[in-house]
């Protein structure tokens, strides 16, 4: 539901810089959500031998 918060209000209470949260509005979920399991995946790759 949009209730009305701007860019820089939704960056400012995230944290996050203003690029970054247009991103995320104007990127689809489902590339998201890929993006994000990709990351994690290769993110402990090099140490699954460890692991």
């Amino acid at each position: 539901m949009d209730k009305g918060w701007t860019i820089s209000a939704i960056a400012r209470r995230l944290g996050m810089d203003r690029k970054t949260v247009r991103h995320f509005r104007d990127t689809d979920l489902v590339v998201l959500v890929e993006s994000a399991r990709h990351r994690r995946a290769g993110l402990l790759a090099p140490f699954h031998s460890y692991l």
